[in-house]
């Protein structure tokens, strides 16, 4: 997440995350290793949330460090953690992946992807 230094940079990220993944059908979510929101797909293009400003002030989405799911792909070697839950911003139960970016211990952040299980 060092690339992310302006609001050029965080655009060209977060319009990457929505070209390589099917936003409509899961939602993604990228987290710094302290817990800190990156950026929330479940937010529509557009929406002041996912942007620059919003991750410098850290309001992208609530702090993720206790996450079952991203904490333990932080703090295990597989760097894979999973959960299923109900979504406290969302309110639909849904099921989380998380796979840490980076060397354990010493990672760049987690991304998570969860689906809508209705």
């Amino acid at each position: 997440m060092n690339t992310i230094v302006n609001a050029g940079t965080y655009d060209f990220f977060l319009n990457l995350i929505r070209k390589t993944f099917d936003t409509v059908k899961y939602r993604i979510i990228v987290v710094l290793p302290d817990g800190t929101v990156v950026l929330d797909t479940r937010f529509l293009p557009g929406n002041p949330r996912n942007s620059y400003q919003s991750f410098i002030n850290k309001t992208v989405n609530e702090n993720h460090n206790s996450r079952i799911s991203i904490f333990t792909a932080q703090f295990t070697k597989c760097g894979v953690g999973y959960e299923t839950k109900i979504s406290t911003s969302v309110g639909d139960r849904e099921i989380y992946v998380a796979a840490r970016l980076g060397q354990w211990l010493n990672s760049a952040g987690t991304i998570r992807i969860s689906e809508v299980t209705q």
